[in-house]
């Protein structure tokens, strides 16, 4: 234990790696109780969204240009949902199809794409730190950050796109800085993947520019290296602007797409939102309480320090940009909107680390206990997460799940109401059809559905809708009546001709 006497002492390899893995150990052990967890919990609306893209894959239309939810009456064309590029939930259909679909493999698939990215960070904070203790507890601290933690193992592009754009960082850096040639082609794939992802990850293209100017300036002429990169870089994300070209048309009424250029926002509303910032989203999702000293330290040790940190600047501020520009878009809930604060924020919290461990008093051993606690805290504060009443959904479907599951075959069309999200009871019954959020359901809808659409079900926890009279003549008989929720079958297409 040289580090504990000489923390600044490079480690080897052997021990490089072996801090990885029980890093990585760590974090499945704290992960493997909800292995077996369907989908479900804090997030549930965006998690279940991505579990019927890879259902889709799996079970129906395997072309990754077509990601399918469960509802055909949705803006676009039958039941596709055209947002990010679906590559990560094509790569976790690809397993399944081979090995069976399971939630266990769904979960273990988050889980190694998670684990890319740790070992991204880790790759970021050696090349900041070196190989030295400093890059290992930066590491651990990445991967129990509370908000990383919790998305690790559960379907959410945000994840691959920030652990591929990490991954983007370290390359860039190693290009410019130790003129590694090649990295530049890595980094290159890195960013593809990355902004085909989720396109908020292009910010992090704010590195080169960085470079790109700053070498310029200072060789006062055209740098070959500087224009080969940026010419590598921008056909790298090609891909990503022709796919974004076609869906961003859809998206015209998104608050993400328009940021604080269409938002009009009281006083009391913008204050309660930042104060969410300080009360929540900084202390306890992206950081966690108990680390917070470590943050704050880090920022005064990162200003102290002589190391060249001028790509970490530049990227805290385009971060910040982003936030201001999606403030009212993440609002109080959409704290995954904030992934691509990680890789700055957890690297300044290196630098606390490394100013208290090496300044101050008991600061080594102050440093351990706080990060040893750090997966404790989120076992215990985190755990609630994955509760199914978490969910927004009645306790009626949560309680009864297989049995609504159960109680029409797995391919009939059904009309489903009120699921304001669209995709969570839809995914938790498994079945597909037309999705309604409200009591709002005209009759002439359900005929419709019924004679060209082929609806054969409904699934309804509203008696305003199917004890209307308009609505009666289209319902046979009750299947199931599970609390609060009745499941009916629909008359027959050639009676209502």
């Amino acid at each position: 234990m040289n580090f504990w006497k000489n923390p600044d002492e490079e480690l080897t390899k052997k021990q490089t790696v072996y801090g990885f893995l029980i890093i990585i150990l760590i974090s499945l052990l704290c992960h493997l109780p909800y292995f077996s967890i369907d989908l479900q919990g804090h997030h549930g609306w965006r998690i279940t969204q991505t579990g019927w893209n890879i259902r889709n894959f799996v079970r129906h239309d395997f072309n990754i240009f077509h990601p399918r939810v469960s509802h055909f009456n949705s803006q676009f064309e039958e039941n596709l949902y055209l947002f990010e590029f679906p590559l990560m939930q094509w790569l976790i259909a690809s397993v399944q199809r081979i090995t069976g679909e399971s939630i266990w493999i769904l979960r273990g698939c988050m889980f190694i794409i998670g684990t890319w990215g740790i070992m991204g960070m880790l790759r970021l904070a050696t090349f900041t730190f070196r190989r030295t203790i400093w890059s290992l507890l930066t590491t651990f601290a990445f991967a129990f950050g509370p908000v990383y933690y919790y998305y690790m193992i559960n379907p959410l592009p945000d994840v691959f796109a920030l652990a591929s754009g990490i991954w983007f960082i370290y390359f860039a850096l190693e290009y410019y800085v130790n003129n590694k040639r090649l990295s530049i082609f890595t980094a290159a794939i890195c960013l593809a993947i990355s902004v085909l992802s989720k396109l908020p990850y292009i910010i992090f293209t704010i590195i080169p520019i960085y470079y790109f100017f700053t070498e310029q300036l200072q060789a006062k002429k055209v740098l070959t290296k500087q224009i080969l990169a940026a010419a590598i870089l921008l056909t790298s994300v090609i891909p990503a602007f022709f796919w974004y070209k076609y869906t961003l048309t859809f998206w015209s009424d998104m608050q993400i797409v328009t940021g604080l250029f269409e938002s009009t926002m009281s006083f009391g509303e913008f204050w309660k939102i930042f104060s969410w910032y300080l009360k929540e989203y900084f202390p306890r999702d992206l950081l966690s309480p108990i680390l917070m000293i470590m943050f704050l330290a880090g920022i005064y040790y990162l200003k102290k320090s002589t190391y060249k940190k001028g790509w970490i600047h530049t990227l805290i501020g385009i971060t910040i940009f982003y936030v201001i520009f999606e403030f009212k878009a993440i609002k109080t809930s959409h704290d995954y909107y904030l992934m691509p604060l990680l890789p700055w924020i957890y690297i300044t919290f290196g630098f606390g680390i490394r100013g208290i461990w090496k300044n101050w008093n008991y600061g080594r051993i102050m440093v351990i206990v706080l990060l040893g606690l750090s997966p404790i805290y989120n076992l215990v504060s985190l755990n609630k997460y994955w509760s199914a009443a978490k969910t927004p959904l009645g306790k009626d479907a949560e309680q009864h799940r297989l049995v609504l599951k159960n109680a029409v075959p797995d391919d009939a069309l059904c009309i489903i109401l009120n699921d304001r999200s669209h995709f969570i009871f839809s995914y938790q019954i498994d079945k597909m059809g037309f999705v309604f959020k409200d009591d709002d359901l005209p009759a002439a809808f359900v005929k419709d559905m019924i004679i060209r659409q082929g609806a054969e079900y409904m699934y309804s926890d509203s008696r305003i809708v199917d004890e209307r009279k308009d609505i009666e003549v289209f319902l046979d008989s009750i299947i199931v009546k599970a609390g609060n929720i009745k499941v009916w079958k629909l008359v027959d297409k050639e009676d209502l001709k």
